[in-house]
């Protein structure tokens, strides 16, 4: 607990001891002793500090940083009141964490507390090449690839602005129509990274209508009447006449008399550039 040298008293641990002082005697006095009793605690460990982390996720390990005086020891734990650990545990993935420590020293008083961990969720990006892509309708739409940050993300097609020209099932865009929509294309998020979402445009030209054709007729005069025979795809319209840009009849008109006839037509189908 204490020492004494040349009169001098050192405190040299914690607990109890009896002092014994003394006069030496001189020509008129005795020699003589008393004593009185030295209790000593422990002593107040300063200059720790321990600082935490807080920061976004970049998929590296972050721990808590302890510093105390020389002479002293510090150990970690994941549990308050467990200290098995000679350096602090660390954390990569998103999220709060909880990191317990204690400093002894001999002869002072042992300090235990805490410091956190805090991961936050990054932000990934989605970009595309381009703001704006054409389709044509009728024709298969390959749908753009978009480059992430981080690479790899799992992204998915989930939404048109506009479903009379692009609908979305299942990740899957459909073509429906012509016209321009926004395509949202997203990311769902995971344990490290939050939800994002980012959008380019689809423009949709009208498609062309092939399988048309159309028949004339050439012949001696019969007494019959003649006209033309057009056939186009199924779903398309034809429509007919004897002046261009003039289609007024179902059926194309016909002729017995011997002489030349232009009959005019026009084949429409929703969704493809008008044929005439």
């Amino acid at each position: 607990v204490a020492t004494v040298a040349d009169g001098v008293i050192s405190i040299i641990g914690t607990g109890e001891t009896t002092i014994t002082v003394s006069f030496a005697g001189n020509n008129n006095y005795e020699k003589a002793t008393a004593t009185y009793k030295l209790n000593v605690a422990a002593g107040a460990i300063t200059g720790i500090t321990a600082t935490g982390y807080t920061g976004t996720y970049d998929d590296k390990a972050h721990g808590i940083n302890v510093t105390a005086p020389e002479g002293a020891t510090i150990k970690y734990g994941t549990k308050k009141g467990t200290y098995d650990l000679d350096a602090s545990p660390t954390y990569t993935d998103a999220g709060s964490y909880m990191i317990h420590y204690q400093v002894e020293r001999t002869n002072y008083t042992t300090i235990a507390d805490s410091a956190k961990v805090e991961i936050t969720k990054a932000t990934p990006s989605i970009t595309f090449d381009k703001e704006s892509y054409s389709a044509t309708y009728g024709e298969t739409f390959n749908a753009p690839t978009p480059s992430t940050s981080p690479e790899g993300l799992d992204v998915t097609a989930t939404s048109s602005s506009n479903t009379q020209v692009a609908t979305i099932t299942d990740g899957v865009i459909k073509i429906v129509g012509i016209g321009e929509t926004t395509i949202t294309v997203s990311f769902a998020g995971n344990n490290n990274y939050e939800a994002t979402t980012a959008t380019y445009k689809l423009n949709v030209a009208a498609g062309s209508i092939t399988g048309i054709t159309a028949t004339g007729y050439t012949g001696t005069y019969d007494g019959k009447a003649h006209g033309i025979t057009v056939s186009a795809p199924e779903g398309a319209t034809i429509k007919y006449g004897t002046k261009k840009g003039t289609y007024n009849l179902d059926e194309s008109p016909t002729y017995t008399n011997a002489g030349s006839y232009m009959v005019h037509y026009q084949v429409e189908r929703t969704n493809y550039t008008t044929i005439a």
